[in-house]
């Protein structure tokens, strides 16, 4: 499979994306030398809205909560 990765060339410090297998762990920079693969971390952004606040997060977390314990429970017993 291929993926967006970011490369970074230890002589000139261009970091570059290159489409690449996701086993390619080096690639060819514009200089000569070699670029290694950077590893980023991976982001994640909850969709609960802009004006979210410490109460209504943690209202949003109960509820899913006792969401998943009843669709378990219905799962288990069969319904």
């Amino acid at each position: 499979m291929r993926v967006l990765n970011d490369f970074t060339c230890d002589s000139c410090g261009v970091t570059k994306e290159h489409f690449v297998d996701s086993s390619t762990t080096a690639v060819r920079c514009d200089c000569g030398a070699e670029a290694t693969k950077k590893l980023s971390g991976v982001t994640f952004k909850a969709d609960i809205g802009k004006n979210a606040t410490t109460k209504s997060i943690l209202q949003w977390a109960k509820k899913r909560e006792r969401k998943l314990k009843h669709e378990r429970k219905a799962s288990y017993s069969g319904e």
